[in-house]
């Protein structure tokens, strides 16, 4: 293809097509539908937002047999689209506001050094959240106040608190929703796959545990301590999929700090 010298794909829970286009590097989102799993007719090529959550939700149905961790890396991709979809949605009116903002901060991150999701830093999720949180607090401002308004934003954001653009329990009813749009027989087995699906504080703080290798400490001492301090909850950004995800979940005690850190330069 004209203009493009390189282009492969990335793994890892959400697997990326890395693209270069006339020296520019894109991150394109690669969503896989096992051909196993029956699609209904109606599913257009180009999914909105309402035939995502039902094709989702017909996902989880036809593998709900199987292990949460097959069902997860078939549905995490499929979730980063939505979370696109809904953003997008919410900055309808803003988009250019939006689209610059996320760009700026890109551009700054990366200058930075503190632009990698997979190290505890930003990456482009959680940036789109926090942009789009920003613009949502700061309607109808220019780009150099929205910017101003995202550090003093974040740099002061209590932490306990998750940062949401879609309320949690819009998603429990769009799960219990469902029971009308698919054929569900043990409807009981797919609400609780839904659950152990979607983001929680209590699965976020038990997931950290397992990253950090706190259950394998016998014995409390300097280490375990340093290890629990990075296993607390430190900057819940949940991404507007489906199931919503923690996008800031690689965020670390230490990352934290120099993000904040860099944020109030």
């Amino acid at each position: 293809m004209e203009g493009v010298s390189s282009f492969f794909k990335v793994g890892g829970r959400v697997p990326l097509l890395k693209l270069k286009y006339y020296g520019y590097d894109f991150d394109l989102l690669f969503v896989e539908v096992p051909c196993y799993i029956p699609l209904r007719k109606e599913y257009k090529e180009n999914l909105n937002l309402e035939d995502t959550d039902k094709l989702i939700n017909q996902i989880i149905f036809n593998l709900k047999m199987g292990p949460i961790e097959d069902i997860r890396s078939v549905i995490l991709p499929l979730s980063g689209y939505r979370s696109n979809l809904y953003i997008a949605k919410l900055m309808e009116k803003n988009f250019e506001n939006f689209r610059t903002l996320l760009l700026v901060l890109k551009i700054w991150a990366k200058n930075h050094f503190i632009y990698s999701g997979q190290f505890g830093f930003f990456n482009g999720t959680n940036l789109s959240v926090m942009a789009c949180k920003t613009i949502l607090l700061n309607k109808n401002k220019s780009i150099v106040h929205l910017l101003e308004q995202f550090y003093i934003t974040f740099t002061k954001w209590d932490w306990t608190n998750p940062v949401l653009l879609e309320s949690l329990v819009d998603h429990q009813q769009l799960a219990q929703q469902s029971n009308n749009s698919l054929d569900i027989q043990n409807y009981q087995d797919f609400i609780s796959i839904k659950n152990s699906l979607n983001w929680d504080i209590n699965s976020d703080y038990n997931k950290r545990r397992q990253v950090f290798g706190l259950d394998n400490y016998t014995i409390y001492d300097q280490n375990k301590h340093r290890l629990m301090q990075h296993a607390k909850r430190m900057w819940p950004i949940i991404a507007p999929g489906n199931p919503p995800q923690n996008s800031g979940f690689n965020i670390n005690y230490s990352t934290s700090r120099i993000l904040l850190s860099e944020m109030r330069l």
